[in-house]
């Protein structure tokens, strides 16, 4: 990696970490890739183009997992299930558990930095993109491109998702919010409407941009 490329993927890293901090961001991105099969790294790329104001397309989408999908499942998968595997056996190998445990857990963290690699090398963000925030926008292009069933429940994690984020700041002055539009009180409104209301979410969601400016 070199240049441009390096500097991208160095400041998407950066910008995971944080994000991935914040308190329920990495339960919420848990739920989602366990339950529905969506990519951590991908929902995090969504908010960090999102906030520079780049909107990505299916196309991008579609070119990005053809280009991850195979180090996603032979390497980032696997060495994940051998994190779980051991997760759970404290008692069973001793200390060479937790050697390999920690050993795994470092691997596993150079596949994510990896895949994260393979996903700017997929996708140019133009320096020219709107200054407005389109990670709404983005999400919702994410969660159609991977064909997950839009319900009620994904869609309004989704929204939780991106309150935290654009409710804080970041290392970088081009992320930071003074407030968040997406209030916790209209989420509970939104939950206590019941699976009726889901549709307003997706619409809320997917203008969620100009929102948030």
């Amino acid at each position: 990696m070199h240049g441009k490329l390096q500097m991208q993927t160095d400041e998407l890293w950066e910008f995971s970490c944080y994000v991935y901090s914040l308190q329920g961001v990495a339960s919420t991105c848990l739920i989602l890739q366990d339950k529905y099969g969506l990519d951590v790294n991908l929902l995090l790329f969504s908010l960090f183009a999102g906030s520079r104001g780049y909107v990505l397309s299916t196309h991008d989408f579609l070119r990005i997992e053809a280009k991850v999908a195979p180090w996603r499942k032979n390497v980032v998968h696997e060495l994940r299930a051998m994190r779980q595997f051991l997760k759970g056996r404290t008692l069973l190998f001793g200390t060479l558990r937790d050697d390999l445990y920690e050993d795994i857990f470092e691997s596993e963290l150079k596949a994510e930095r990896h895949e994260q690699y393979l996903i700017v090398s997929s996708v140019t963000i133009s320096e020219s993109a709107t200054g407005e925030n389109t990670a709404g926008r983005n999400l919702m292009t994410y969660l159609h491109t991977s064909s997950v069933l839009l319900n009620y429940e994904n869609v309004s994690m989704l929204a939780r998702l991106l309150s935290i984020v654009m409710s804080r700041s970041t290392p970088s002055d081009k992320y930071k919010k003074e407030r968040s539009v997406i209030s916790d009180k209209q989420m509970d409104e939104w939950q206590s409407g019941g699976a009726n209301k889901w549709k307003e979410l997706v619409a809320f969601l997917d203008q969620a941009e100009e929102l948030l400016n």
